[in-house]
């Protein structure tokens, strides 16, 4: 996933964005590209921007989904870690 490289390589979290929301669009059946969820990206990404609010906003929706499908206890702790340097 392009958006994956432009976060973590180039740290341009405006393309990695784009790119992630295009992704998501595109390909609603890849949930997990990279290993996590796409808000899980697109979460670090506002974070880069120090857009705090859509963060945070990205974080809590990926928290609330994987907690919905596996339970609070298979959420990575680095999404309540990313959403608390959010804060």
């Amino acid at each position: 996933m392009r958006g994956y490289l432009y976060l973590l390589f180039y740290r341009d979290y405006r393309k990695a964005i784009a790119d992630f929301n295009a992704s998501d669009t595109l390909t609603p059946f890849l949930d997990y590209p990279q290993g996590h969820s796409v808000d899980y990206w697109r979460g670090i990404a506002y974070l880069g921007l120090k857009d705090y609010k859509n963060s945070i906003a990205y974080w809590n929706k990926h928290i609330a989904k994987e907690t919905k499908d596996s339970g609070e206890d298979w959420v990575e702790l680095e999404a309540f870690l990313y959403r608390g340097i959010a804060q």
